[in-house]
Parts: structure tokens; C-alpha cells; sequence
């Protein structure tokens, strides 16, 4: 057994009587982001960019269900219709090059990212789908053909949607993230069109690596990158690369993050490239298992309510690093008997968890939460308990948003209706200024 505590109080302005407190138990840790599959794969729509963010996570959701043997057929059947409907849709953004761009045909050239964005996609969804592999040949082909003469991945086009890229910052990311793209899974390698090109261009693309490793990456999110492209390639600088990122690595209980903060979606993504990188690799999977557990739990503790993660690139990441840990620990059943105490009310919820339930989001609902207690009676296993604030706040006052405009573009004031919430219109070199009412 064993036991925990949590304690946190409502902020300032909290509408009298709309607290309460959610306490949820799940006998898994991807557990909330099964649970939410539906907030978290919609239907797809918009851009080429904008359905991606429908189509990615249920992979890893069907993946690691598939890896534990707990696939429940009405729920990998939804799963698998929205992953059809999305590459349907997908195909339509897909150019006569056999590249990807947010508007396909429309736009005046592919875009690097997210070619090698869907290319793995599609790669890792062909279990479930009818893939066509002459869209996957030909995405691969024309990321090939991106290559500089140093090694490096070059971008003719443009992101759109720049958030989900996570922390793509450069051409030493951009470079591992292609050639993630192209190792990741062995059909392009073994069915390509040109296999001595294709090996060429990972040659070249790996000595790039390589020798900026030598060289320094300063960025924690590049070198999470670089370090999981150097393993899947095989290369002996992977190991460097890995004791290069733990080493910059924050160990405090049960939480293992980056030492520096620039931003939550390199926050989530550094962490959990690196669990990738630790299951992918031979010099990864010599660590402690404790190790890995430090970064699994850390990354489960940063989802939101609805399962996901700040950004697609998050979520995609998150998941795939969890599905990859669960995969390579294997699956113990799970017997617990917990219960939640408030302070000196007693026991306010209890549940039970087995082999039979252990995927259920179990919640339960209160009032009134000021000082919570954890306590495993009895059992073995392992569960995911968490607790989350609800809360009204009352109106604002006047606020003012502030819009930043693209270079060379300015704002026609004169389209703005001011009978609504907007009451006044201002503008200024680069930006337009609104003035609300109130935001409730």
C-alpha cells in the first residue's frame, strides 16, 4: 500500500456556490487520453495542416491498446473511421510532386515538415488503413530531394498553423525530424523507388547530425531530436547524444524536465522525445527502469483534462513516447482498492480497480475539497488518480486585446461590427487594438 496528499485552494473572484472538485481513478496512465479519444481525434476538416491534428493521436491510442491487448472493438472501429476519413481528406492537400502544403496545388510549394509530418503518419497508421504506396514513395522522393549539400534539410515552403510543429527551431531539428520520418519505419527504406538514393541522402543526412552533435546543440528540443534520429539510424554517436540529454536533464521525485523553460511545448516535448529515444535505443534501454518510469509519470502528469497536450506536436509526441514505454515494460494486472479522504470528513470516494476495469475513467464529484488524502488499502498494480478544480468567476471589466498583424498587411476598421462585445477599434504600427466589454 501507500498514501499521498494533495492541497490547493480556489483563486480570488470565484463565483459563490460553482466550486467543486472531480476526482478521477484509472487503473492506466494513457488512461485519460483513451478516455478522451473523441475531444481528442474529431472529425476531420480544414487545411492539410488542420487535419493532422484529427488524424495523429488515435495511432498511438490504437498501438498501445493493440501492445497491451485491451483493443475494445467498438472503440478501434471509431478510431479507424476517423483515421479513414482523414486520409481521404489528406490526400486532397497532397501536390503533384508528392509533397504536402496546407492548401495542396494551391500553394507555391510543399512544405518539408509537414511532408515528413504525414509521411509518418500514414507509415505508422497502415495497420488500420489502406495505404497507398505510391503516396508514400512519392513523399519520400521529393523529402530526399530537400537535401542540401551539407546534409541539411532545406524548407521551401511554408507552416501555417507554426504551433504544431512543437519546437521545431532550426535546420538541425528539421534535418532529424526527416530523417525520423524515413527510419522510423523499414517500407521506405526496403520499397523506396531509389534505395541507393535513399541511402545516400540518410548517409548524408547523419553525418549532418553527427557533426553538429560534435560541434554543440544548444537547444534541449533539437538535441531530443537529433538524439532520437541518431538511434533509429543505428549511429555509436546515439549514445552521446542520450548521456548529453540526461545530462541537462531535471531529476526532483517523480518529475524529470528539462532545466530550462522556453515555452510549455518544448517543456512537454523534450521529455518525451527522449522516453522515445530510451525505448528506441540499445544505450537507452540499458538504463534504469526507474529512469524511464520518472519520465513516463512526469509526461501523464502534464495532460490536460480532455487527455491531450498543449500542441498536436505534443499530444502526437506524448502519446507515441507512452504507447513506446508500455510496449517495452509489458503489462502487469492491476487488484487496488483506493480511497480518497477530505481533510477530517473521512473517506468522500472510493474505487476499485482490476484486470476488468482498468482502462474505465472512474470519476467522482464534491463540493467542497480542501486538504485531500490518497491511500492504497490494498492490492498491487499500478493506477492513475487525479484531481481537478471546476469553478465559475464573475465578468471582467473592460479588456483589451491585442491582435498582431503579418507584414504588409493592415486592418479595415470599417468591417469590425461595434454593436456587440467589441466597443472600440484602435490601430498601431503592426498590431490592431479591441476593447471589450468584459470576457466571461
Amino acid at each position: 500500500g501507500g498514501s499521498g496528499s494533495v492541497a490547493f485552494q480556489f483563486p480570488p473572484g470565484v463565483v459563490d456556490g460553482s466550486q467543486r472538485v472531480s476526482v478521477t481513478a484509472v487503473g492506466d496512465l494513457l488512461g485519460p487520453s483513451i478516455s478522451g479519444l473523441d475531444s481528442l481525434v474529431q472529425m476531420p476538416y480544414g487545411c492539410g495542416e488542420q487535419n493532422m491534428i484529427h488524424f495523429a493521436p488515435n495511432i498511438y491510442v490504437l498501438r498501445y491498446l493493440s501492445a497491451r491487448g485491451s483493443l475494445d472493438p467498438v472503440l478501434q472501429n471509431r478510431a479507424i473511421d476517423y483515421m479513414l476519413k482523414g486520409y481521404e481528406q489528406q490526400l486532397s492537400y497532397q501536390r503533384a510532386d508528392g509533397s504536402f502544403s496546407a492548401f495542396g496545388q494551391q500553394d507555391s510549394s510543399g512544405s518539408t515538415w509537414l511532408t515528413a509530418f504525414v509521411l509518418r503518419c500514414l507509415l505508422q497508421a497502415r495497420p488500420w488503413v489502406g495505404v497507398d504506396g505510391r503516396v508514400l514513395k512519392s513523399a519520400a522522393a521529393w523529402l530526399a530531394a530537400q537535401q542540401a549539400a551539407g546534409g541539411a534539410a532545406a524548407e521551401p515552403g511554408t507552416v501555417i498553423h507554426s504551433e504544431l510543429q512543437g519546437g521545431l527551431d532550426g535546420p538541425v531539428s528539421l534535418t532529424a525530424y526527416v530523417l525520423v520520418a524515413l527510419l522510423e519505419d523499414g517500407y521506405i527504406r526496403v520499397s523506396g523507388s531509389d534505395p541507393v538514393l535513399y541511402a545516400s541522402r540518410v548517409t548524408s543526412a547523419l553525418a549532418y547530425l553527427e557533426a553538429r552533435l560534435v560541434q554543440g546543440v544548444s537547444s534541449n528540443y533539437s538535441l531530443s531530436l537529433l538524439s532520437y534520429a541518431l538511434a533509429l539510424a543505428g549511429s555509436p554517436a546515439s549514445h552521446a547524444a542520450l548521456n548529453h540529454l540526461i545530462g541537462r536533464a531535471d531529476l526532483r521525485g517523480t518529475f524529470i524536465s528539462s532545466k530550462s523553460r522556453r515555452g510549455r511545448s518544448r517543456y512537454v516535448s523534450r521529455p518525451a522525445l527522449s522516453l522515445c529515444e530510451q525505448t528506441a535505443s540499445r544505450p537507452g534501454r540499458r538504463l534504469t527502469l526507474a529512469c524511464r518510469r520518472h519520465g513516463n509519470l512526469w509526461l501523464s502528469q502534464q495532460r490536460n483534462h480532455l487527455g491531450g497536450y498543449g500542441s498536436t506536436q505534443d499530444t502526437v509526441v506524448a502519446l507515441q513516447a507512452l504507447s513506446a514505454f508500455a510496449a517495452l515494460q509489458g503489462s502487469e494486472p492491476s487488484d487496488l482498492d483506493v480511497t480518497v479522504t477530505n481533510g477530517d470528513s473521512g473517506v468522500i470516494a472510493s474505487f476499485h480497480i482490476n484486470h476488468n476495469n482498468f482502462l474505465l475513467l472512474q470519476s467522482q464529484c464534491f463540493c467542497c475539497f480542501v486538504t485531500g488524502s490518497v491511500r492504497v488499502l490494498t492490492g498491487s498494480g499500478s493506477a492513475a488518480l487525479s484531481l481537478a478544480r471546476h469553478l465559475g468567476l464573475n465578468e471582467t471589466g473592460m479588456v483589451l486585446m491585442e491582435v498582431g498583424l503579418l507584414s504588409g498587411f493592415s486592418a479595415r476598421l470599417d468591417l469590425v461590427p461595434l454593436d456587440g462585445a467589441v466597443k472600440r477599434v484602435e490601430t498601431e504600427p503592426g498590431r490592431a487594438v479591441l476593447y471589450l466589454d468584459s470576457v466571461s
